[in-house]
């Protein structure tokens, strides 16, 4: 019973795998559209009256934007790309121009953090497509996505236009309510910093910043030690 009982399971492991590996796509639109009901929901449902405002945009603005069009085009192109090698660096490029994006917004260390992660994501992903086969990669790649083309489309605009809305309309009404971030927002340049988040981790949070630069330096050095003894492939 116990043997069978094992066999059974990985029986049932190795179908869920194919499943999930097939109608990967699938399966998160299935999550995504009635996340994208309910969101919808709730703009029909909420007073929109001087919710949705048309802001000033200005020269210094323009790099920002640039931006800002190049993370949308490259998030575009991902659902598009099929193979796995190009799908991560175009991935990859997204995240790394999205660390362009918090650098413009005066937040540098958002950004150092933005980069190590998305180039430690993209070598895993690389080095991943690498160990497998490249005939399993590739039939993976040819398959067909399930599902009609239109309808597709058709439910990406819709969850892409409810989150425009959602984003437009937080960025247009600013919290009414007095708070401490706005003490924290005056006090800023005192502690000789561009902005809170720098001067929280800079002043507030230095030992843990250090401690976490110092965890990082180690895992880099001990890497690049083990690939100079070629104990690494």
């Amino acid at each position: 019973m116990y043997k069978g009982g094992i066999q059974g399971l990985n029986r049932l492991s190795d179908y869920v795998h194919r499943g999930e590996v097939r109608d990967l796509r699938s399966r998160v639109a299935a999550i995504l559209v009635p996340a994208g009901l309910l969101v919808g929901a709730g703009i029909l449902l909420t007073p929109t009256v001087e919710a949705y405002r048309v802001g000033e945009i200005k020269t210094r603005d323009l790099p920002l934007l640039l931006a800002l069009v190049a993370v949308a085009v490259a998030a575009v192109t991902a659902t598009f790309t099929r193979r796995h090698v190009s799908l991560a660096l175009v991935l990859s490029s997204a995240g790394f121009v999205l660390a362009l994006v918090y650098a413009f917004f005066g937040a540098p260390d958002v950004a150092l953090v933005a980069v190590l992660v998305e180039t430690v994501v993209t070598l895993l992903l690389l080095g991943t497509s690498k160990l497998i086969p490249y005939k399993v990669l590739r039939s993976q790649a040819d398959l067909p996505l399930g599902g009609k083309r239109w309808r597709r489309i058709f439910f990406s605009s819709v969850a892409g236009a409810f989150a425009f809305a959602v984003v437009w309309g937080a960025l247009s009404q600013p919290a009414a309510e007095t708070t401490v971030a706005e003490e924290h927002i005056r006090l800023a340049p005192e502690a000789h910093a561009k902005d809170v988040v720098t001067a929280i981790l800079a002043d507030f949070r230095g030992l843990d910043t250090l401690g976490e630069i110092t965890v990082v330096a180690l895992v880099v050095l001990g890497i690049a030690t083990l690939l100079n003894r070629g104990r690494l492939p």
